[in-house]
């Protein structure tokens, strides 16, 4: 009696055993020859790359001599700071899902052709993700607007983590840095033309410095006057007078010319125009006037105006 129920039970431990192997057999058994059980090994080797990542890179699970057809087989659990991504399974995780501070860690598990994973999860490494050294896109130097005795350092950064940055400047003349020149407007008393200066640029984030950005060189040319004066709208006894006041980088003298002009006008070495005017015809006359102020070392400055006389009606 003893002996017959020993029997039966294993008969029947012997039977659940086999029915349990051929089940995990069978889902198994269903993946392409080049998966199935040498999928499982490659599971094992899942990883996260870039194992130091920034928050502007797309993070990837990496298997072993895996091939497409395997990473197609695989469903991926992503979490952030120990918090499951919802409705993400895809094996690349994109940089919207995490920030600088954050750690990543994903599950790995083999995908059935019908779409449930079966088998248990391989655990990824974690990685941390890093402050993100910022970016400079472009540097480049401003010629400054109206004559200014200044250049000015321009730039264009970007920094992946939203931190605010800072930047440092150093300036070169002719390929030499200048000392004691370090912010980003650069005097041009310091050039003569013929010059070339351009300017170093670092961005810094609190943490870490971006790459050096090297502007283009810019060429000192002629230095060209300004002219600050308006012309009179009102005149006195027919006599128009106006002198043309400019202020000039340049210590040598400015040479004054009347480009265009009523018959009679002139223009002194000073920039005095004076002109006389003719005896009213009927109705209004306009003239148009053109002056230009030349430097010594051939910058212009140009104005243009016009004078209107009322003749008899």
């Amino acid at each position: 009696m003893i002996r017959t129920t020993l029997v039966a039970l294993f008969a029947c431990l012997t039977l659940f055993g086999t029915h349990a192997w051929r089940s995990r057999s069978s889902d198994a058994g269903t993946l392409p020859p080049s998966q199935g059980g040498s999928l499982q090994s490659l599971m094992r080797t899942s990883h996260i790359i870039p194992g130091s990542p920034f928050a502007n890179n797309v993070l990837r699970i990496n298997m072993l001599q895996a091939t497409a057809i395997d990473y197609e087989a695989i469903a991926v659990t992503w979490f952030r700071n120990g918090q499951e991504i919802e409705a993400y399974s895809a094996t690349e995780l994109s940089p919207d899902y995490f920030q600088k501070g954050d750690q990543v860690e994903a599950d790995v598990r083999v995908r059935a052709p019908g779409g449930d994973p079966v088998i248990e999860p391989v655990a990824t490494n974690v990685v941390f993700v890093s402050n993100t050294p910022p970016q400079i896109i472009e540097s480049s130097v401003d010629i400054g607007r109206n004559g200014s005795d200044y250049l000015f350092a321009r730039v264009n950064a970007v920094d992946a983590d939203n931190d605010p940055l800072e930047y440092s400047y150093a300036w070169l003349k002719n390929g030499v840095e200048v000392p004691d020149v370090y912010g980003e407007t650069f005097d041009l008393s310091r050039c003569q033309s013929g010059d070339e200066v351009q300017v170093l640029i670092v961005a810094w984030d609190g943490e870490v410095e971006s790459a050096v950005s090297r502007s283009e060189a810019i060429a000192i040319g002629s230095t060209a006057p300004i002219i600050t004066s308006t012309p009179p709208q009102s005149v006195a006894e027919r006599k128009f007078v106006y002198k043309v006041d400019t202020v000039s980088r340049e210590s040598m003298a400015l040479h004054y010319e009347l480009l265009q002009a009523p018959t009679g006008m002139t223009v002194s070495e000073d920039g005095l125009i004076a002109w006389s005017m003719p005896d009213p015809e009927e109705g209004t006359q306009q003239y148009d006037v053109v002056v230009r102020v030349t430097s010594a070392s051939g910058g212009e400055a140009y104005q243009d105006f016009s004078i209107s006389v009322e003749g008899t009606r």
